[in-house]
């Protein structure tokens, strides 16, 4: 295991990236991904969490959709008048999750050598992995 210094960012994208290679033969391969999605879905489920959007949100955000669908802007409008505090709320989660996910963070990660990638990685899944390839 290596210290890696990186953003939460990084992390959510290296997380994506692993999550696209499941169906990638090799198995040192394998034990490295599956080892690092399960350290960086732990690392970053707070984050997860704060951005989930509140019961009162979501529906609200069902009725914008079928205004959304309807084209009836003066009902969207209404809508998000009638509820401002809420969308207001829902505005600063996702920037107090923004914040979040810019900030510097320290963690042990599995790495692995070029010489144990699996020859059918493609180009655009190694660039996503760049982070834990030696």
């Amino acid at each position: 295991m290596q210290t890696i210094k990186t953003t939460n960012q990084e992390l959510l994208d290296l997380l994506r990236g692993l999550q696209e290679t499941k169906e990638v033969k090799g198995s040192r391969f394998a034990l490295v991904a599956a080892r690092n999605l399960k350290i960086i879905s732990k690392d970053l489920e707070y984050i997860d969490k704060m951005a989930f959007p509140s019961q009162e949100f979501q529906e609200i955000s069902v009725k914008a959709q079928k205004f959304i669908e309807a084209e009836d802007s003066q009902a969207l409008e209404k809508l998000e008048k009638e509820h401002k505090e809420i969308i207001q709320a829902r505005k600063d989660q996702l920037e107090q999750v923004s914040k979040e996910l810019q900030k510097e963070v320290e963690v042990q990660l599995h790495t692995i050598s070029e010489d144990n990638l699996p020859e059918e990685i493609s180009t655009e899944q190694v660039i996503k992995l760049m982070l834990i390839i030696k």
